[in-house]
């Protein structure tokens, strides 16, 4: 009965971490809300159309998995599903401390900060497509291993 019960106890302990973890694309969703609001590091897929947007408040690397520390799926835009790297139109910096840089990858696969945005930046920034990743805090470090 005693290894009965420790076996129950286990498979629900196992059951609450398994259902308490999200996934690693979605872990950074800035606060949920449809709204760019203060903190948070804002996305939107095309030009004066915020229907189409991701959130964060950390940085990311929007795709590549090569030596990364939290490997995740390919982000995406809510609520198409378009992904992310490559597709942003625009972007807002509403950090209420730090900058956020945009970065690139070129030819060669060398990583390079595309654009930065001051904290509480009011307006969206055109990235031109042009977003594999962004830091938050960070100008020399890229989001490579993300």
């Amino acid at each position: 009965m005693e290894k009965i019960l420790r076996w129950a106890v286990l498979a629900l302990t196992l059951i609450g971490v398994l259902i308490a973890t999200p996934s690693a694309a979605s872990a950074d969703d800035g606060d949920g809300y449809y709204a760019c609001n203060s903190g948070e590091l804002c996305f939107i897929e095309y030009a004066n159309n915020t229907t189409y947007y991701k959130h964060f408040y950390n940085g990311a690397n929007h795709w590549t998995q090569e030596n990364c520390t939290l490997c995740h799926s390919a982000y995406t835009f809510h609520p198409d599903s378009h992904r992310l790297m490559d597709n942003a139109n625009s972007f807002r910096n509403r950090d209420t401390q730090c900058n956020v840089y945009v970065w690139d990858v070129d030819g060669q696969g060398n990583w390079y900060p595309y654009m930065g945005a001051t904290p509480g930046n009011a307006t969206y920034q055109s990235t031109s497509n042009r977003n594999n990743g962004h830091t938050r805090c960070q100008s020399g470090s890229s989001p490579r291993t993300l």
